[in-house]
């Protein structure tokens, strides 16, 4: 690449860090059940979208996604404006979970955020928790059948860090 590629390049990574640290901050201010009403879009967002893959991918598994399909990040960005445009920005923020997971792993620089990110959406992985958003989502008047299935599920190389007194043997 010549030296006007890579800056570009540089400004882009720059740009989607800054963005994703945007993100986890205002995660880390949330509580569990804020926390769960974005979980529940992403779970929805990529439960559907998997119908609509080969059934080799999934987003579960953004690495071979991102290969098979390099233009995926493009696209989400432009689903994310339209759902910002028309005042969705619930579902927008589901979207952008896995626009940023789907980044993170293009780029390596951000895979780190990407798990910081899963580990704070990882606070919201509670049966009562997800009950409570899916109640609180219906009383938005929101006219949405949410499918969150294995809304506990990481995927792949986003798994959140264990740390030594975290480790069970």
């Amino acid at each position: 690449m010549g030296w006007l590629s890579n800056k570009i390049l540089r400004l882009s990574v720059n740009s989607q860090r800054k963005e994703m640290t945007i993100f986890v901050d205002t995660l880390r201010g949330m509580d569990p059940d804020e926390i769960a009403i974005g979980l529940a879009f992403a779970t929805n967002f990529r439960n559907t979208i998997d119908l609509t893959l080969p059934s080799n991918l999934s987003l579960l598994d953004p690495f071979a996604l991102v290969e098979a399909y390099p233009t995926i990040t493009y696209e989400n960005a432009n689903g994310i404006k339209k759902l910002q445009k028309n005042g969705l920005y619930h579902q927008a923020a589901g979207v952008m979970v896995w626009q940023h997971t789907l980044r993170a792993a293009l780029t390596p620089e951000l895979r780190h955020l990407a798990r910081t990110m899963w580990q704070e959406l990882s606070r919201a992985m509670t049966s009562p928790t997800m009950l409570r958003a899916a109640m609180t989502i219906k009383l938005m008047g929101i006219p949405l059948t949410l499918d969150v299935n294995d809304y506990d599920v990481f995927p792949k190389g986003f798994e959140p860090q264990q740390t030594p007194d975290t480790i069970r043997f």
